[in-house]
């Protein structure tokens, strides 16, 4: 008998753990690959889960993924990776902004399927930043390329928000970062929801 509820307390436990599956995750730091890859296994992870209950249950509902952005940016490479899961995935993947969401940081938090920020959070858009290369050929190629890509992610901020275009523009003319509140990312559809504090501010 003993052996038995020792079994039936494992089995009882792996099945707790299963249940409760983490759904809670922070991106700080820089966006890179290893940054970039443990969440997006995860995320991953947790759609297959959920497709495996949709079997088993047709009452199931998916729980959101909550994932909290916190990083002055990164690559945009691997930034399209996280992009690309998020967008693809049938699990609602909220995102959340506390303090910044800047440059790849920004372009992640854009893509949640719906997204909450708190009233000091600070987001920033710019241009994108190339390194030099070796060689002029290689120097212009490359120019040519970060140009398409970075009107790539222009055209997907259009599409899932309601920033102006023609300050987009005048921002990268002049070279100059664009920073806003949580109350004006509101206004410019980035925000889908202020958290408002304890007391109530926002």
């Amino acid at each position: 008998m003993v052996e038995n509820n020792t079994n039936n307390n494992t089995a009882n436990n792996n099945q707790s753990v299963t249940v409760s599956k983490k759904r809670d995750f922070i991106l700080d730091g820089k966006v890179g690959e290893d940054t970039i890859r443990k969440i997006s296994e995860a995320i991953i992870d947790i759609n297959r889960y959920d497709e495996e209950q949709e079997v088993k249950n047709s009452d199931y509902v998916r729980k959101p993924i909550e994932l909290i952005i916190n990083t002055y940016g990164g690559s945009l490479y691997d930034a399209n990776l996280m992009i690309g899961v998020i967008e693809t995935s049938k699990t609602p993947v909220h995102t959340y902004c506390h303090g910044k969401a800047m440059s790849a940081g920004f372009y992640i938090f854009a893509s949640g399927h719906k997204r909450f920020a708190t009233p000091l959070a600070t987001f920033m858009y710019h241009d994108g930043s190339v390194g030099m290369h070796d060689t002029i050929h290689g120097l212009k190629y490359n120019l040519e390329h970060y140009t398409k890509l970075r009107d790539r992610y222009d055209n997907y901020m259009l599409q899932v928000t309601n920033l102006p275009k023609h300050i987009m523009d005048e921002k990268k003319r002049i070279k100059e970062d664009w920073y806003m509140f949580a109350d004006e990312a509101l206004i410019y559809g980035l925000v889908d929801e202020i958290i408002p504090f304890r007391n109530g501010s926002r």
